[in-house]
């Protein structure tokens, strides 16, 4: 129990000094600003033109020089009636501040680049893309682009709107326009899915004619169950609720209507996958940018966002497959 005791008290104290490592001091702040002071030096050639060009007092160079010194236990500044000098140390250190001064460049540059980033921005968003693909970012978005706006359009398919007065298009569907660029082609692969209370009340199908011939199906207008279960199966299948809108199908599988096709991660929503049964059928969420607007500043920052999002939407368990692989299990966790 003792031996237990020091380990754990060992175990603490390497933690918090592994924590201690990692803050930022005040006297990692105090060093920095004596680099940058010593930097300055060598580039304005001495004190005196470096104190004038920062709009600061040679005492204080002196100070933080001085400070550096101690710290380090080197000599760093060689003076003499011609000025002062940096000895090969100081110029090492130098050598190191180039990165400082980058990283604060950067930073500069985010107040210069959110100023570029402003005015209107026209998304289009297929009907259920949206619904799916719900952008959790964009409060953080705007905190960064106050000026940005988003203009967003909503409809069924691609069809309905003129590419040409889009910047952004988000769709299920291929969009066939020399106007318009395909920046990303995302494979979400599927499965069947139904709710608990639908399985325990009609039985869990066992394989695909089981499931054709004994259940109930939710589908969309432009349904992949025709592709899913072939056109002689898709006609014998008892089809009760059909909708072009993604969350009338959701909506309609929670509250145990049915069986429908739905991108895998939809089994950590709580709706079963059935993973006895193989739908190799995935859906393509497709991004496109207009050929003319892309490359404003505003617009590649949106196509950059969405990217992100797109990023997300991982398949979560390995692919089905009609090789004889074996099947993915998700069924335990759909239902936790």
């Amino acid at each position: 129990m003792h031996l237990i005791s020091e380990l754990s008290d060992h175990l603490k104290t390497v933690h918090r000094k592994m924590s201690e490592d990692k803050m930022v001091t005040k006297k990692d702040l105090s060093m920095i600003e004596s680099v940058l002071f010593l930097q300055a030096i060598d580039q304005f050639a001495g004190k005196r033109k470096a104190s004038e060009a920062l709009s600061t007092s040679i005492d204080t160079i002196n100070k933080y020089i001085d400070s550096l010194e101690q710290d380090l236990g080197i000599k760093l500044i060689s003076s003499s009636g011609r000025g002062s000098t940096l000895t090969s140390a100081a110029q090492k250190i130098i050598s190191k501040t180039a990165k400082i001064k980058e990283a604060l460049d950067d930073i500069y540059n985010i107040r210069l680049e959110n100023r570029e980033i402003k005015g209107e921005v026209r998304v289009f968003i297929s009907l259920g893309y949206a619904s799916y693909m719900v952008p959790q970012d964009l409060s953080s978005l705007f905190d960064l682009f106050p000026e940005l706006k988003i203009v967003s359009n909503t409809a069924l398919d691609a069809s309905a709107v003129n590419v040409r007065d889009i910047d952004i298009a988000l769709t299920y569907e291929e969009i066939d326009d020399f106007d318009v660029t395909l920046i990303i082609d995302k494979k979400v692969h599927c499965g069947f899915f139904a709710s608990s209370k639908y399985l325990a009340e009609h039985g869990y199908p066992v394989d695909l004619d089981d499931m054709v011939k004994n259940h109930r199906f939710i589908t969309k207008h432009d349904s992949l169950l025709k592709k899913a279960i072939g056109a002689e199966k898709f006609e014998r299948a008892r089809i009760n609720f059909v909708s072009n809108n993604t969350l009338a199908i959701i909506n309609a599988l929670e509250n145990n209507v049915g069986i429908g096709i739905m991108p895998l991660s939809f089994a950590l929503k709580g709706l079963v996958c059935l993973d006895n049964i193989i739908c190799d059928i995935p859906v393509h969420y497709r991004l496109y940018a207009n050929r003319n607007t892309k490359d404003i500043p505003r617009v590649r920052t949106l196509i950059n966002f969405y990217k992100g999002i797109m990023d997300k939407l991982e398949n979560p368990v390995p692919v089905p497959s009609l090789k004889g692989e074996t099947m993915p299990i998700i069924r335990e966790l759909a239902n936790k």
